[in-house]
């Protein structure tokens, strides 16, 4: 499996991820540039496709200085896994 994903290249897994049912957002850099968000995650964060390449706080100013922007940023940091057991927040580098 790892080999058919590499072999599609970055543009193909990006479309895929896009289409994906899920929320899926994906994130650049130390400041969380978006360089991708589904229509799902659009629909949570009821916001619309003008957030692409914007940081995460810029995007969402309303999460600036919650628990979920600093454990967003430990992920990227360090590259250790969050999944939440309680709620459906599963975050990975």
């Amino acid at each position: 499996m790892t080999n058919y994903l590499s072999n599609l290249g970055t543009d193909a897994i990006l479309a895929i991820l896009n289409q994906s049912n899920s929320a899926t957002a994906i994130y650049t850099g130390d400041d969380l540039k978006i360089q991708l968000v589904n229509d799902s995650m659009l629909r949570i964060w009821g916001k619309n496709r003008s957030v692409h390449g914007k940081s995460f706080e810029e995007a969402l100013p309303e999460l600036k200085g919650q628990p979920f922007t600093k454990l967003l940023k430990n992920v990227w940091k360090t590259g250790e896994i969050y999944d939440s057991q309680s709620g459906s927040i599963s975050l990975t580098v």
